[in-house]
């Protein structure tokens, strides 16, 4: 809506707002994510901007740009579902078709890739099942399927391969199914459906005429068809396997007056009700419909908006009203308080301009051959004056009501309203341009005007002379578009305001510019508040949005605030009387009402509530109206006639049906309590029955019992002579392997010893052998430095005496010496060299001894492990043997035990047999008496809420009488008025009949009708009517009496009964208690019993095995 993202509440209609940023042109695509949780908004700048907010705290999260996308706008958009917090793909536009995979919460770009090469992409989404599983972008000759793998784009289809030919390519939307498969709309009406893996699997055509597939959504039983002609085709899910397996449920087609066969642009289901279908449309209409309904027609979701630019607009004095009309040939009348729409007309011709009267019963509206003159009534408005004006750009009625201006091109006429005339003096030439912008001064004496001729004159309306102004100023080159009257600063006069296409804002006092403010945009509107503080002006600059600005006025020093409003330009700018809304109407079809907020204009608010009139409540009715008014309040007397006589009816056979009811009821309940006695008489003798069958069967229990119990001794004495035998086994194999380990570790530790000696050995042994081997070498070295060493002086000594004699000589000599230094070096080197190695050889060894030295501590800590574990072993075997010994102590005392209990065996045996047989059937006999005893508390129960019930719907009646007999008394007294109204409305007419010939008189007459009666409503009754509303009342109040004597004998008769059955039931809730705690204190018996048989059991083979 404008340059803003808009969030509509239908229950309490109230909206959010997420305003678009400053340096962006206009909104290219939103996207909510699948939780609604987050909205991504993608703007048109430079570069492309997408903002992320938290619907539900309206805050912005993050803001995003890359300059992998060269385009400046995103056409579409999808949230990862799933991982919505995470990611969003986003599809930008031309030049380069860039898809850009965003993890938005960092923000950063995972990856992006050019989806095409010049053909546009209309619409990408993730895989609804996993957003790993793909990204498929559409678009015209373009399908793509894409995966993310390691943060790259993967191609994994670039076209939807073996399609049918006669399958268009020119693909405008898809969406994905619950099971995964993917659908295709384009544009010949054809649906493409395809697998999860992108494989064409066939296509379904919409049985539509001329259709083409525009939007696709996922719905709970299919999925929904948008398309061209505000037609959307409804497809429910079939079980057959056949491709397709869809089949056309519905057709909603909208109003065609209503969305002149533009396309379906939107869908959207109501989530998780999927109760309303919600659409919009190509020419800016948003209509619902119930989506699980046959019948109802879509309607719009709020009201209708303007599609285009809004030409006109102006605002009433006197009412909460808003005039508006556009290019769509459409006028508005908006009321700004409950923001809703009053009255709506469409035209053949374009409205230019449009004024409200003060009083708000009367509109101008300027067509492209006339200007009308228009009556407002409450749902409709109707024409009754035209006025020849060819396109009037602009109408402004005076502050009183009682003139308006219209242009005519590049000159203004004045009009009286009341009259419709224009005389000749109240024409206004002057301008050579058309005349773009006009305002009344206060008192109605004067306006000012301007237009494309640059040129801002002042005119007054009590000069004959039309060609004098008192103010004129001419500036070449300028368009202006509007322009206001202010106070100037001194106090004198009055100073005109203008704004144009030259970017300043220009101030003219006595046809002087006296000042010029540089605004750096194109300003197209301009409104001063009433109370002389804030002025806003409006922009409209190419270059930018159509944002709304306020500066502060007295003085104005040029600051401003700016707020985001339109997508495109500012056409017209409004402020209410009161100072307390603003309203702004765009290019681009939208009309925004603004809250203003300033503590000096709340001030001058009050004090002009205190002092001004209260805000008018009139409206305009035709004769013909109130003659349909009449007929209702006739047809709604009739119907209450109707509506009582067939209620008092309706009542007598209710209540001769409800007594027969109560009748049947007591019979009812009297047989119940005699069947219920003669119940409980023969579960008395079946449960003496039951008791002597029970005792039979405990005692061939018990014999049975006893006959287990020797079977269960015999085996339990074989079994533990059994483990007593493999206990002895295990203790001689336990020995044997201590003595066979104790061995081993014992010669382990010896060959380790001796292995360990032998290698200190032989190591100490290399270790001499290489030391002397160095200290040899040593001394080689140092005896060949000193034998060097003396040849090298005698040598010098001979060569000092034998220089003179022969130098030839002591050359050679050199040479010699030369050579034989170079051997002593190359000697020097080599045993250098082999020093190196020994030392080498010596670290070796010394790694070696290390290592071993290692290998010896493992060794040593293995034994001490070995050692430990055999502590350990002898520790086990103490504590088994002295386990053994506290056994077979155990068993001794558990054998002398044993002697003890044999003597009561056979009276515990006899016990035991007698238990037995009782308990079986009491178990049963108790379930079965816990069932009876349900079932007669359900029935009693039953019992009682009937009584209840009876007693409820007894009240309920009475309640309702009184309510009756209230509504009969207040519609009494509204027959009353009405006939008291009826009677002085015809004396009232009969007045005016007489005063016919004095039109005056007729008048007065006439209003004060109207103002008596317009609003009444009549309503009357006859007095018959309520003498027989009485007589029924008394005979209605008497049966109810003798209903509620009637019911209270009823009512004692079932307490009684109910006592009786209750302490019957105390008596049987008593037996089953104390049955309850004999079988408890039998199963606690036995059980201690079982449990001395098997101690018994086991001390009897330990005691023979002593034995």
């Amino acid at each position: 809506a404008g340059h803003n993202v808009v969030i509509y509440s239908k229950e309490d209609h109230l909206m959010q707002f997420f305003p678009g940023l400053d340096v962006s042109q206009e909104i290219t695509s939103i996207v909510i994510s699948p939780l609604r949780r987050h909205l991504a908004v993608a703007e048109k700048a430079e570069p492309a901007v997408i903002t992320v907010y938290d619907t539900h705290t309206q805050r912005k999260k993050r803001m995003m740009n890359t300059p992998d996308c060269q385009s400046n706008q995103y056409v579409s958009m999808a949230f990862a579902p799933g991982q919505e917090n995470k990611y969003l793909i986003a599809m930008g536009g031309p030049p380069d078709w860039t898809l850009v995979y965003w993890h938005w919460e960092k923000p950063r770009v995972v990856s992006s890739i050019q989806v095409s090469a010049g053909n546009p992409v209309h619409e990408v989404s993730f895989n609804i099942l996993d957003h790993n599983l793909g990204i498929v972008a559409t678009g015209e000759d373009v399908f793509r399927w894409y995966k993310v793998v390691d943060e790259e784009f993967k191609a994994l289809t670039t076209d939807i391969h073996n399609k049918d030919s006669e399958v268009s390519s020119n693909f405008l939307c898809h969406t994905w199914l619950k099971d995964g498969k993917l659908i295709v709309g384009n544009d010949k009406g054809q649906i493409i459906i395809l697998d999860s893996n992108c494989e064409y699997l066939g296509f379904m055509k919409v049985e539509l005429e001329d259709f083409q597939v525009t939007r696709l959504i996922l719905s709970e039983a299919g999925f929904v068809a948008g398309g061209s002609n505000g037609r959307v085709a409804v497809y429910w899910s079939t079980e057959e396997e056949e491709v397709p397996a869809f089949k056309l449920k519905k057709v909603i087609e909208l109003d065609k007056k209503l969305c002149n066969n533009s396309k379906i642009k939107g869908i959207s289901l109501s989530n998780q009700t999927e109760e309303q279908l919600v659409m919009t449309t190509e020419n800016s209409q948003i209509f619902q419909v119930d989506f699980n309904g046959d019948s109802e027609e879509p309607k719009p979701l709020s009201h209708l908006f303007h599609h285009g630019t809004v030409t006109g607009m102006d605002v009433c004095v006197r009412k909460p009203l808003l005039v508006t009309c556009g290019a769509d040939h459409s006028v508005k009348i908006w009321n700004y308080q409950e923001k809703t729409l009053e009255v709506s007309a469409t035209f053949t011709e374009e409205p230019f301009s449009v004024a409200f009267h003060p009083s708000g019963l009367h509109i101008v509206v300027g067509f492209a051959d006339k200007l009308r003159i228009m009556n407002v009534f409450k749902s409709t408005i109707k024409a009754f004056k035209d006025i020849s004006i060819r396109a009037c750009a602009e109408v402004k009625f005076s502050n009183g009501g009682q003139m308006f201006a219209a242009t005519n091109g590049s000159y203004i006429k004045v009009f009286n309203f009341y009259t419709g005339e224009s005389p000749s003096h109240l024409e206004f030439k002057g301008h050579s341009g058309r005349v773009k912008a006009l305002t009344w001064n206060e008192d109605d004496t004067n306006f000012v005007s301007a237009g494309m001729d640059g040129a801002v004159y002042e005119w007054r309306l009590n000069s004959r002379n039309s060609g004098t102004h008192p103010q004129e100023n001419h500036q070449k080159g300028v368009v202006y578009s509007s322009l206001i009257l202010a106070d100037n600063s001194s106090g004198e006069g009055k100073s005109i305001y203008a704004v144009g296409n030259d970017k300043l804002l220009k101030e003219f006092i006595e046809s002087n510019e006296t000042r010029r403010l540089d605004t750096g945009a194109v300003l197209s509107q301009l409104c001063l508040s009433n109370s002389g503080k804030i002025l806003f002006a409006g922009v409209s600059d190419p270059q930018k949005t159509g944002s709304v600005r306020c500066y502060k006025f007295s003085p104005l020093t040029g600051d401003y605030t700016e707020f985001q409003a339109h997508q495109k330009g500012v056409e017209r700018m409004r402020v209410s009387y009161d100072d307390c809304f603003l309203f702004t109407a765009g290019q681009d079809g939208s009309v925004i009402i603004w809250e203003i907020k300033d503590k000096d204009i709340r001030a001058l608010r009050r004090e002009k509530e205190s002092i001004g009139l209260p805000l008018s409540e009139e409206i305009l009715i035709t004769k013909a109206e109130i003659e349909e008014l009449h007929q209702q309040i006739e047809n709604q007397r009739t119907n209450k006639r109707e509506s009582v006589t067939n209620f008092k009816m309706k009542y007598e056979l209710t209540l001769q049906d409800k007594t027969d009811y109560i009748e049947k009821l007591r019979e009812q309940l009297i047989n119940d309590a005699q069947q219920d006695k003669n119940k409980y008489d023969s579960l008395v003798e079946s449960k003496r029955d039951m008791e002597k069958h029970y005792e039979e069967k405990i005692n061939n229990l018990k014999e049975q019992y006893q006959l287990e119990k020797q079977g269960i001794e015999t085996e339990q004495q074989q079994e533990l002579m059994i483990e007593v035998t493999r206990y002895h086994e295990l203790t001689r194999d336990k020995e044997q392997e201590s003595r066979t380990a104790e061995d081993t570790i014992q010669s382990l530790q010896k060959q380790h010893q001796q292995q360990i000696e032998t290698q200190c050995r032989e190591f100490e042994q290399q270790l001499q052998e290489e030391k002397e081997e160095i200290i040899n070498l040593q001394r080689e070295n140092e005896q060949q430095k000193k034998k060097f060493a003396l040849i090298e002086e005698f040598l010098l000594g001979e060569n000092q005496e034998e220089v003179k004699e022969s130098e030839v000589r002591n050359e050679v000599d050199i040479r010699k010496i030369k050579e034989n230094s170079l051997k002593a070096k190359g000697k020097l080197s080599m045993a250098r060299r082999k020093e190196a190695s020994l030392q080498a050889d010596k670290d070796r060894l010394e790694d070696d001894l290390k290592s071993k030295k290692e290998e010896y501590r493992q060794q040593g800590e293995q034994i001490e492990r070995l050692t430990k574990r055999k502590k350990e072993l002898q520790e086990v075997i103490q504590e088994k043997d002295s386990e053994i010994g506290d056994r077979e102590r155990k068993i001794y005392e558990l054998k002398q035990k044993n002697q003890n209990l044999e003597k009561f065996k056979f009276v515990l045996d006899y016990k035991i047999r007698e238990l037995k047989q009782e308990m079986g059937p009491r178990d049963k006999e108790i379930a079965d008496m816990k069932e009876k005893t349900s079932n007669m508390d359900k029935e009693l129960k039953y019992y009682s809420s009937l009584n209840e019930s009876l007693g409820g719907y007894m009240e309920e009646l009475s309640n309702k009488q009184e309510k009756m007999q209230k509504e009969i008394n207040s519609q009494r007294d509204k027959i009353r008025q009405a006939e008291t109204q009826i009677k002085a409305m015809k004396d009232g007419i009969y007045d005016c009949a007489q005063s016919i010939q004095d039109y005056r008189k007729l008048k007065e007459l006439i209003l004060k009708l109207f103002n008596n009666f317009v609003k009444t409503e009549g309503r009357g009754q006859e007095q018959e009517t309520e003498k027989e509303f009485a007589r029924q009342c008394e005979y209605l109040q008497n049966s109810i009496d003798t209903l509620r004597k009637k019911l209270k004998e009823a009512t004692e008769r079932n307490q009684k009964n109910n006592m009786q059955m209750m302490d019957v039931n105390a008596s049987l809730i008593k037996e089953l208690d104390q049955l309850r705690k004999q079988r408890d204190s039998l199963r606690q018996f036995k059980k201690q019993y079982e449990l001395q048989l098997k101690i018994h059991s086991l001390d009897a083979p330990t005691a023979k095995k002593k034995t």
